[in-house]
C-alpha cells in the first residue's frame, strides 16, 4: 500500500508561517526527547486514504528527533503523541477533520435531524387535535340539532289515551 507523501490542500500564507512557527518552537523546546513533525500525513484508516490526518504540528515523546520522509500509523496509537492542527478555514471549519470529529460532526447532524423531524411530527401532530377538536365541535352542533328536532317531533306526537281497564 503507497501514500501520498504531501496533501494537496491549499495553504495561506499566514497558515504557512504560523505552522513553521509552532515548529520551530516545538523543535527547540523538545528535539532532544521528542520526534516532531509538520503537516505529514498520519494514517488512522488502513481501508481508505480518505480517513486521514495531516496535524500542523505533531510530538512523539521519548524518541529523539530525527528527520522523517513518508510516515503515518494505520491504527490510532497513543505513542504518537499530542497533535495541534492550525488548519481551519475562514468560518473556524476544520478543513482535515480527525475520524473522531468527523463522526462527531456526523453524530450532531443526524441529531438535528432527529429533532428537526420530531418537531414536524408534533407540529402535525398538533394540526391533527386542532381538526379533530373542530370536527368534534361539528358533530357535537348536530348532535343538539338533532335533539331539539327530536323534542318538536315529539311535541307534535298526539298523546295516546289509554284504554280503560
Amino acid at each position: 500500500m503507497v501514500f501520498p507523501a504531501s496533501e494537496e490542500a491549499p495553504e495561506t500564507n499566514r497558515h504557512l508561517e504560523l505552522r513553521t512557527a509552532l515548529y520551530l518552537i516545538l523543535k527547540r523546546e523538545l528535539a532532544q526527547g521528542a520526534t516532531l513533525g509538520s503537516n505529514q500525513f498520519v494514517y488512522w484508516d488502513p481501508t481508505t486514504s480518505r480517513k486521514r490526518l495531516a496535524p500542523d504540528a505533531f510530538v512523539r515523546l521519548g524518541v529523539p528527533h530525527r528527520t522523517l520522509g513518508l510516515w503515518w500509523t494505520v491504527v490510532e496509537d497513543p505513542s504518537i503523541g499530542p497533535m495541534l492542527r492550525l488548519s481551519r478555514d475562514r468560518e473556524g471549519r476544520d478543513l482535515l477533520p480527525t475520524p473522531d470529529e468527523a463522526e462527531a460532526k456526523a453524530r450532531e447532524a443526524r441529531t438535528r435531524e432527529a429533532e428537526a423531524r420530531t418537531r414536524e411530527a408534533e407540529a402535525q401532530a398538533r394540526e391533527a387535535e386542532a381538526q379533530a377538536r373542530e370536527a368534534n365541535k361539528t358533530l357535537e352542533a348536530e348532535v343538539a340539532a338533532l335533539r331539539v328536532q327530536l323534542a318538536e317531533a315529539k311535541g307534535k306526537r298526539r298523546p295516546r289515551r289509554r284504554s280503560p281497564g
